[in-house]
């Protein structure tokens, strides 16, 4: 009956509303949280990308580490040749050339 077609709450947000019209009912998760698209509940909510579970809340991944998934997986640690220099990075990023990285976890690349 209705001429509004329903709408899906985008990744991070979640909403219980049945029949929702517009993004307005969605619900963000908070900080470090994330969701799936089309969430319909807070239990949705899960560490985002970037975020491991800590005692509390979802703690953001250190420099030198990433985690590229929703959820409760830990944070793994940059691959020799790669870095993440921010807190919360999803991935790494290779060393530009003449630059290199020889330990696990590199925040940052050296000249060579």
């Amino acid at each position: 009956y209705g001429s509004g077609a329903c709408t899906d709450c985008p990744e991070g947000t979640y909403s219980e509303a049945l029949a929702k019209t517009n993004a307005s009912t969605c619900i963000p998760c908070g900080d470090g949280f994330s969701s799936p698209l089309h969430s319909a509940s807070i239990q949705a909510c899960v560490c985002a990308r970037g975020y491991t579970q800590g005692d509390a809340a979802c703690q953001a991944c250190r420099p030198g580490e990433y985690k590229p998934t929703l959820g409760v997986e830990a944070c793994s640690k940059c691959a020799p040749g790669t870095y993440s220099a921010k807190v919360a990075e999803s991935e790494c990023v290779t060393c530009d050339q003449d630059f290199y990285s020889i330990a696990n976890g590199s925040a940052n690349c050296t000249a060579c």
